[in-house]
């Protein structure tokens, strides 16, 4: 059985706080298990530039380490010092506790996931919903309860690992990243009555993820966005169908990627495309800033 390892962000989480001082919750993950142990790093004693004192809290269990302050060691030390805590092989720790895991890693990124609550703009009720952590590379939204949310997302993910690679994938009639949207609903069933600039403004939103960098493909929205409001002001009204495809979509679609594809694919509203565009442009600093710290702490 695989042991329980920490996450690249919980390393970096570490490193910072092995310098710095201060609390951090740590994530440990092995498949379908996850552990969340505590660790909090204060000076030992009161002399000045003197050690510091590391102390784990696992469930009942509680560890304790002396850090010599500036080594550069530490994070190291303390990485492979909390991994055998978790696994159980120091001689203070009893075997740890086995446990059905709260999120599953996103099987696209391999991102941590995360359950949150968002209000539904028609009422005052509040749903649950899945997301991965970092590249909202998925998400799941509109369960009842957390739980169901969570086991909804676990299911979603444990199908995408069980599926082989599909043989003779058509990449000229189907591509897979314009087919494989959790909607079931493919690009084209509403790209194809937009306008040139706008069906590829919805086109790059749409398959973000999937072919391509993120950023990059929300930075080649927004310019056919401010294309489209150039040029072309007004754009016809959806079919039925494909109303109802765009629907599919933008409810399986996280904040605010659905409620940009609303407004470039659906009704005319005045000044919608510059809070779409502040939006877009908002979202792709983020995504720039978490690639950029991602790869500073690797």
């Amino acid at each position: 059985m695989s042991a329980y390892s920490l996450t690249a962000g919980s390393t970096a989480a570490l490193r910072l706080i092995a310098s710095m001082g201060g609390t951090e919750t740590l994530l440990l993950i092995q498949p379908a298990r996850e552990l969340r142990p505590e660790i909090t790093i204060e000076p030992l004693g009161t002399l000045v530039g003197g050690p510091l004192e590391a102390v784990v809290y696992l469930g009942n269990q509680r560890h304790s380490m002396t850090l010599q302050r500036g080594d550069s060691a530490n994070a190291h030390h303390l990485a492979e010092w909390v991994e055998a805590i978790a696994n159980g092989t120091l001689d203070t720790a009893e075997a740890t506790p086995q446990r059905p895991a709260v999120l599953l890693p996103c099987c696209r990124c391999e991102g941590e996931a995360i359950a949150y609550d968002y209000a539904l703009r028609s009422g005052d009720a509040f749903l649950h919903g899945v997301k991965c952590r970092y590249s909202a590379c998925q998400s799941l939204e509109g369960a009842d309860t957390a739980e169901a949310a969570r086991n909804a997302w676990n299911d979603l993910q444990r199908n995408k690992l069980d599926e082989q690679p599909a043989t003779g994938t058509d990449m000229v009639n189907h591509p897979p990243h314009y087919t494989g949207h959790p909607s079931g609903v493919e690009c084209i069933e509403v790209a194809e009555y937009l306008p040139f600039c706008l069906g590829n403004a919805f086109k790059y939103l749409f398959r973000r993820d999937a072919k391509g960098n993120p950023v990059e493909n929300i930075e080649k929205a927004i310019w056919y966005v401010n294309r489209h409001n150039e040029t072309y002001p007004n754009k016809p009204e959806l079919p039925t169908d494909a109303r109802e495809a765009l629907g599919e979509i933008v409810v399986h679609e996280p904040h605010p990627f659905g409620a940009c594809m609303l407004i470039i694919a659906g009704p005319e509203q005045c000044g919608a495309y510059d809070t779409c565009l502040e939006m877009l442009k908002s979202e792709a600093e983020r995504l720039r800033w978490i690639a950029q710290h991602d790869a500073a702490a690797a």
